[in-house]
């Protein structure tokens, strides 16, 4: 759906197909069925950027990640035991920002709602009314297996004071979960145009380099909750991190373009 909307969009706007995505909070585990569409509607991904999300790994988090959420009847998950965190996170966004950002009511009615089990990050499906562990199609449906055909991904993280034990984990481990993703694709950016038995000593010490700096290099912090990009003050953080990785990414790109020539001196 995001790919076709996106083609679309470029279409009727005259736009070029070089996109950027961002994926906040469950929003990361699409990044790779995300990557294969998007590549499908003809669309150049530049970077998919996680906004303190999960990456679509199932189990990579605490085994207790859905033991505080509950089956809505229509089987998606029910929102409300989660409010009063949300509620907190928002609060705490007001304080930062000197002012209430969205009133308690409206976002409760226009910003809030109840999830597909899919969409959090573990194994669990729903399958014949009820949430049942299912690894493989978990794996399936959100074409994580292959971790070469990820898009790059950049993290836009929240640092500082955390309201929720949840988001708390999610972003400490942003930078790690998505780290090896980062280090294969950069990888794959470099190796593209030289033959590996051809590689020379620089060629190989720049590709290490890259590989070990690349996961810190394309984490950018900004102070808040897990919805620190709620607010003047934060949205404009968020939106300055994002064209920093921007230039960082483009940077990667000609570096590896240039990488192919290098030669021993």
């Amino acid at each position: 759906m995001v790919a076709d909307i996106t083609k679309k969009c470029i279409q009727k706007n005259g736009l070029t197909s070089r996109v950027i995505f961002l994926g906040w909070s469950m929003g990361g585990t699409v990044a790779a069925a995300l990557n294969k569409a998007a590549i499908k509607n003809g669309l150049q991904v530049e970077m998919f950027v996680s906004i303190a999300s999960l990456p679509p790994r199932p189990g990579i988090y605490s085994s207790n990640t859905t033991d505080f959420v509950t089956m809505a009847k229509n089987g998606l998950i029910n929102i409300k035991p989660l409010n009063g965190l949300f509620l907190k996170d928002m609060e705490l966004q007001n304080n930062i920002n000197s002012h209430v950002i969205i009133p308690e009511n409206i976002f409760l009615s226009h910003f809030v709602g109840n999830l597909p089990i899919g969409l959090m990050g573990t194994s669990l499906r729903y399958k014949n009314g009820k949430w049942t562990k299912d690894l493989g199609e978990a794996l399936k449906d959100s074409d994580s297996v292959n971790m070469w055909n990820f898009p790059l991904p950049a993290i836009v993280r929240n640092s500082g004071f955390h309201s929720a034990p949840d988001t708390t984990e999610s972003s400490y481990f942003n930078t790690f979960d998505w780290g090896p993703i980062i280090v294969r694709k950069l990888f794959q950016m470099f190796r593209k145009n030289i033959k590996w038995e051809n590689i020379t000593d620089r060629q190989f010490s720049k590709m290490e380099f890259v590989s070990k700096t690349g996961p810190e290099h394309l984490t950018k912090s900004v102070y808040g909750t897990h919805f620190f990009f709620v607010g003047k003050q934060g949205a404009k953080d968020t939106a300055r991190a994002i064209s920093e990785l921007d230039i960082i990414v483009q940077n990667y790109r000609f570096e590896a373009k240039c990488y192919s020539k290098l030669s021993k001196k």
